[in-house]
């Protein structure tokens, strides 16, 4: 890094002065304008990967509210879902109640009838003596 102050300081002068700077050979300063252009690659590069990752940052928090909203979305499906099971079992409920009331209504009525037809069954066999 001291070199490209180096460098930098020296183009300084070069452009101010338009005369060679005999204080850095031509050598060393190919060799600082190549680390220069080196330095400049991999402050791209740097900048490109901060770029992919930014993106795929994004990607991924777009990614994960996607999820958080289907997820919602099937929760308040589920609720609605549950809710509808529930009213349903109420209703069944409710039925069974009364077909049982019923049946009981009607093993009694068959009791009853039952009794009445052994009743006219010991008639017709009292008559019939």
């Amino acid at each position: 890094m001291a070199n490209l102050a180096t460098l930098h300081m020296s183009q300084q002068q070069e452009q101010t002065t338009d005369e060679p700077n005999p204080a850095i050979p031509p050598d060393l300063a190919t060799e600082l304008h190549m680390e220069l252009d080196l330095e400049c690659d991999c402050s791209r590069s740097f900048e490109r990967q901060f770029c992919n990752a930014w993106c795929q940052v994004t990607h991924a928090q777009d990614s994960k509210a996607h999820a958080v909203e289907c997820l919602h979305m099937a929760e308040a499906d589920a609720a609605l879902q549950l809710g509808a099971a529930a009213e349903a079992n109420t209703e069944l409920t409710e039925k069974l109640a009364l077909m049982t009331i019923s049946a009981q209504n009607s093993s009694g009525e068959l009791s009853d009838a039952h009794n009445n037809l052994d009743i006219a069954q010991h008639r017709i066999d009292d008559y019939a003596q």
